[in-house]
């Protein structure tokens, strides 16, 4: 369709921009009224260039969606204010700037504002003066970028610093039992990496160590065991999963495995470990079900021997911002969501983008069942999820070429359902717990 115009989802019919959700059908499938489409509130992400994010900054393309459509902003006069209200609104409160000329690529769709002015107090860019919504005589190679960064001096990659101490000697025994070469792969593994498919239930397998910080919460049975839930690998001594896998079993029944990829061939790297101590976060399920669904696990004896595939990932900062559209990673061996199937027997990952919460609220997607502690990412068309078997496994971002546990999975309904995406556990959030369980686990060691 022609600039300012839409195309009718079932039709090759092309209506005018300002046609949408006007209560009048134009198109003949009815498509430019679609109540779930027009009820979907306005959203805003970034679209962010590979390797533009870092700890304290993200910066991308800047997109709003209105009507349940994803369009651009024009950069005509959008400036340091303009570029602070849309920062603000994504959770980061310092300086912000202004990118033009599509500096970090040209988008598609709609160009929804143009003639953006804004004070710069504004809760959202579309409380700002602008013209009418889908109105442009822009291109897209006009499309506009921001800058945003942290309100913060200085973030440290494991969290150290904005984590609140418990006691001094707490961050003593936490520092020296956290790796400082988290969150990194093999070097010659390093670039083996898959271009992951749209998800886990049906991706393509990883090649083998480019997830080393994967691992396998497993129940014995009679016969031999199976896996269970995923799990991430914090240290030579602990690993974090979600509270529900630690339910259905005594402790004697679970143990971890790592460093394995074909979950019915030996490798060799593979390492199995019983478990000393779980520690189920104390607020689990209480209020909202599945609220807290974190667990940390203390290994019996002297604990993981790292290697090219087993090393552990780098906890966030305590600051840290979900930004909505921002393409993280999460594997595990579950289902491939087929009814009947049973777990994958080769690790499988997908990049998956993160929803904003105001999405993730919506009526139509997981309303109040949300906690503070709860995030979503994947596709809210259906594609991009985890499925059964995939719990306890890691959402994991890059940052500063670290990987970094952003979340743990933890529920969801169905499979790569239409808007009913993937659960995580928000671990940004939970850093403080996570380091004083550790520290109390290593008391008398």
């Amino acid at each position: 369709c022609a600039n300012n115009f839409w195309q009718c989802e079932r039709s090759n019919e092309c209506i005018p921009n300002n046609f949408l959700c006007d209560n009048i059908p134009d198109c003949e499938d009815g498509s430019d009224e679609d109540v779930t489409r027009c009820k979907q509130p306005v959203a805003v992400r970034l679209v962010t260039a590979k390797g533009g994010r870092s700890l304290t900054t993200v910066e991308g393309r800047v997109e709003i969606r209105r009507f349940g459509i994803w369009g651009t902003i024009c950069d005509d006069d959008f400036e340091e204010a303009e570029a602070t209200v849309v920062c603000h609104s994504l959770g980061y409160k310092g300086p912000a700037q202004s990118r033009k000329e599509a500096a970090y690529g040209a988008g598609q769709g709609i160009i929804w504002l143009d003639g953006v002015h804004c004070a710069g107090n504004e809760s959202s860019v579309d409380n700002c003066l602008h013209q009418a919504w889908g109105q442009s005589d822009c291109k897209h190679e006009e499309d506009v970028s921001v800058v945003c960064s942290l309100d913060t001096d200085e973030i440290d990659i494991l969290g150290h610093k904005n984590t609140p101490p418990v006691e001094d000697v707490t961050n003593n025994l936490t520092d020296d039992i956290l790796p400082d070469d988290c969150g990194t792969v093999d070097e010659e593994l390093k670039y083996q990496t898959t271009d992951f498919t749209p998800k886990v239930v049906q991706g393509k397998e990883v090649t083998r160590g480019t997830i080393p910080w994967q691992a396998s919460l497993r129940v014995r049975t009679s016969i031999k065991s199976i896996h269970w839930c995923g799990a991430v690998i914090l240290s030579t001594l602990h690993v974090l999963t979600s509270a529900h896998c630690l339910q259905d079993y005594t402790k004697s029944a679970y143990f971890v495995r790592v460093g394995d990829f074909d979950t019915e061939v030996p490798e060799g790297s593979e390492q199995e470990h019983d478990i000393e101590t779980i520690y189920i976060h104390e607020d689990y399920s209480k209020g909202l079900r599945l609220s807290n669904d974190l667990a940390l696990i203390l290994l019996k004896g002297r604990g993981l021997q790292f290697s090219s595939y087993v090393r552990a990932v780098c906890l966030p900062p305590a600051v840290t911002v979900y930004v909505a559209g921002t393409n993280c990673t999460i594997s595990g061996w579950g289902s491939n969501g087929k009814p009947g199937a049973g777990f994958s027997r080769r690790l499988k990952a997908t990049n998956v983008p993160i929803i904003s919460e105001s999405e993730c609220r919506a009526s139509y997607v997981y309303g109040d069942a949300l906690s503070n502690g709860m995030f979503c990412a994947g596709d809210l068309q259906g594609g991009s999820d985890s499925c059964q078997g995939d719990s306890g496994g890691p959402f994991v971002c890059p940052v500063n070429d670290r990987s970094v546990l952003y979340g743990v999975t933890s529920w969801g309904h169905g499979c790569g359902r239409p808007n009913k995406p993937g659960v995580y556990t928000k671990v940004g959030l939970y850093v403080s717990w996570i380091r004083s369980k550790i520290h109390d686990s290593l008391n008398g060691r």
